[in-house]
């Protein structure tokens, strides 16, 4: 049995897994051209907050989807390990 175009994609882009330094599970799933426009809209023109704004939208954290501003709470190691995580993107 063939499989179709987006079968395939998905199966090429797997989630991944990952802990953080808190131990909290981090599930980072594939994402497209529609989530970057997404983080663009919730980063409402601040620069600062694009790479916060794509692990909000790429990535579940101990489950549940993580806001900005909950992320803003969140314990600075794991915020630098998530970065790193994402800091691919960037170069």
């Amino acid at each position: 049995m063939s499989q179709t175009p987006k079968e395939a994609e998905n199966k090429s882009m797997p989630n991944q897994k990952f802990k953080l330094p808190s131990g909290l599970v981090v599930e980072k799933t594939p994402f497209k051209g529609k989530h970057v426009r997404e983080a663009q809209r919730l980063m409402d023109g601040d620069q600062s907050k694009y790479t916060s704004a794509i692990i909000s939208v790429a990535c579940t954290i101990g489950g549940k989807k993580v806001t900005i501003e909950e992320m803003d709470e969140m314990d600075g190691k794991d915020i630098l390990f998530l970065m790193g995580e994402f800091s691919e993107l960037f170069t």
